[in-house]
């Protein structure tokens, strides 16, 4: 794949656009650095539609097919960022022609004459955008105009190189405004939008040494920042569910903060690490040109939040105001330059957890006697986790959890959107509450950790994946006392939900007892999972050496194998036979070994 270099871009940008100084049609640009994510995702997966985004204004009531049309093609020309072409130059750097045939490029369908025209309509486009675009030669916004049944719909689908979900809104906006102006035969406002030529020459190039900043800010961060440790690249249909919080927006300016407060301590409660680093969206429109045009300029910045147990949600909001206001100083970075630049990456695999999109306005249309709704049907590409909260009602809002399915199935999807409904709605409906105090636990994984905590058993087996005991926890130990129950907590000294690893601390009759031993709660009790200090973070996945070790040991000529005590990486000390060939049994075990996970072989 042809991509030019970083430090090639930010020269050609610099420079300035490559074309008249008259009409745009037909010149050439390079590409600014907010494009750059996008193109490359998209290389990375040809055909994946994840990169596009979608969007529908309907017109109900007396509505012209025709009129909508001429409108949208009105406005697209205005819109000279959204109507390019790719190319890439003799020099091998990638460059956007202005195209203003694009606008005009605007499909008509009728749904009208089927039995059942918007189920139809769904149908349409429900595969419309499932067509990724081709990177080179070909636009990048495909617009059609339907029928459907006495209502018309304008659909434009772009690749998400070349507008946002705020360049979107931009252009839905004006698009009802000219609609109207036309069908009232008034003179239509004056166009409102920026051009690519002033657009390229107004946004600020971030310095190379600006990086250390986010260095800085993320060093020594949560080794666990989202749900899963896989990692895996955007999915063409990711896993959605949805749920209503009532109430927030009573809370006034502060809702915004509140739900980002509140769904980063719901990450930093699920993952047992007393910390969040979550993504948050931001417009990255700095300059008038920029707030004015529609364009691909947003950029997700990971925003760090230390949740205390003490601490109330309407006081970490406050807090996540401050920490906005200052990550809104901090010269943006692309994400590709942040993830080879942060160590918190190399441990996690991640930059952030979860991203937190906080639309904090209705998208409302200029005119609200015009009969139209104006909708965002996709937002983008989802890596991991999204949370999008956007209002809905008189003090509601609706919170859509997006979840890509290469890592996350339906049924932790409905488990966490359970979970996290009943959360931000006892934080919407108590904010001054603390966070200690806010229900987590289902009532299954309430029980469970009761009866753990009740368990003076006897001592048992002690296996992977199978039910153990306190007391048999306590002899592996090496504890000699009479043990009445155990806790599985997490860094934020709470029970962990089903699945997730925590540390064992024994109940003592006098007092509890921490160990070093690490166990997982699910439906049946308590499951060993081993020594902290036999975990590791290889390539963004945690590794359990602890049981790996013992996996290797039953290999013939192996005589044991144990976690190297002095070193952080993972690796193992394995121990073979004198008479058995080491080559050979690192080939054997090579299909075995995480990559990533070291193996260091002694004969005796």
């Amino acid at each position: 794949m042809l991509s030019p270099s970083v430090g090639a871009e930010v020269a050609t940008t610099a420079a300035g656009p490559r074309g008249d100084s008259g009409d745009e049609h037909g010149s050439v640009y390079p590409l600014m650095l907010s494009q750059l994510g996008m193109r490359n995702g998209q290389l990375s997966e040809p055909g994946n539609p994840a990169y596009s985004i979608a969007m529908v204004v309907w017109f109900a009531g007396t509505s012209d097919a025709d009129r909508v049309r001429a409108a949208a093609a009105e406005v697209c020309r205005e819109a000279s960022a959204v109507n390019v072409v790719l190319g890439i130059d003799s020099d091998g750097e990638w460059t956007q022609t202005v195209d203003l045939n694009i606008a005009d490029e605007i499909e008509m369908l009728d749904f009208s004459t089927h039995t059942a025209p918007e189920t139809a309509f769904a149908a349409w486009l429900d595969a419309a955008v499932m067509v990724p675009f081709v990177m080179v030669g070909s636009p990048l916004l495909r617009h059609t105009v339907a029928i459907v049944d006495d209502r018309v719909a304008y659909v434009a689908i772009a690749h998400h190189m070349v507008i946002d979900g705020y360049g979107a809104a931009l252009l839905q906006r004006r698009l009802v405004a000219v609609y109207m102006a036309h069908q009232r035969g008034e003179p239509v406002p004056a166009a409102p939008f920026g051009s690519l030529r002033e657009l390229v020459s107004s946004v600020r190039i971030p310095d190379v040494d600006d990086v250390r900043r986010w260095t800085d800010y993320l060093a020594e961060g949560p080794a666990c920042v989202s749900f899963s440790d896989e990692t895996a690249s955007s999915a063409p249909v990711p896993i959605n569910r949805q749920f209503v919080v009532t109430g927030v927006r009573r809370h006034g300016q502060i809702w915004t903060r509140l739900m980002i407060a509140a769904i980063a301590a719901y990450v930093a409660r699920f993952t047992g690490m007393g910390e969040a680093v979550v993504g948050v969206p931001v417009s990255n429109r700095r300059n008038h040109v920029e707030r004015r045009t529609p364009a691909m300029l947003m950029t997700v910045l990971p925003l760090r939040v230390e949740v205390s147990r003490s601490a109330s949600p309407k006081e970490l909001a406050h807090r996540v105001g401050r920490e906005l206001m200052a990550l809104s100083r901090k010269p943006p970075q692309r994400s590709e330059v942040l993830r080879e630049a942060v160590p918190a990456v190399w441990h996690s695999g991640r930059l952030h957890g979860p991203i937190v999109n906080i639309l904090p306005f209705e998208i409302e249309v200029p005119d609200r006697s015009a009969p139209c709704r104006i909708e965002i049907l996709n937002h983008g590409p989802v890596e991991d986790v999204s949370v999008l909260v956007a209002p809905t009602g008189v003090g509601d809002v609706r919170v859509e959890l997006s979840m890509n399915p290469r890592v996350y199935d339906g049924i932790l999807a409905d488990q966490h959107i359970a979970r996290l409904k009943s959360w931000l709605q006892s934080i919407s409906d108590d904010p001054g509450q603390a966070f200690s105090e806010v229900p987590f636990m289902t009532s299954d994984e309430v029980r469970i950790h009761q009866q753990i905590s009740d368990d003076a058993g006897r001592e048992g087996p002690v296996t992977w994946d199978s039910p153990t005991s306190p007391k048999a926890l306590a002899a592996i130990a090496g504890i000699d006392e009479d043990i009445v129950g155990a806790e599985v907590i997490d860094d934020f000294d709470q029970p962990v939900p089903f699945g997730r690893r925590g540390r064992v601390q024994l109940l003592g009759r006098v007092s509890p007892i921490a160990t070093e031993l690490v166990a997982s709660v699910d439906s049946s009790g308590i499951m060993f999972c081993g020594n902290r200090g036999d975990l590791r973070v290889v390539n963004g996945r945690t590794v359990e050496l602890g049981r790996l070790s013992m996996e290797i040991v039953q290999q013939a000529g192996v005589m044991s194998a144990r976690v190297d005590p002095t070193r952080t990486a993972a690796r193992l000390l394995v121990q073979v036979d004198n008479s058995v060939d080491v080559e050979e049994v690192r080939r054997r075990l090579g299909s075995r070994v995480p990559h990533g996970v070291r193996l260091r072989f002694e004969q005796g």
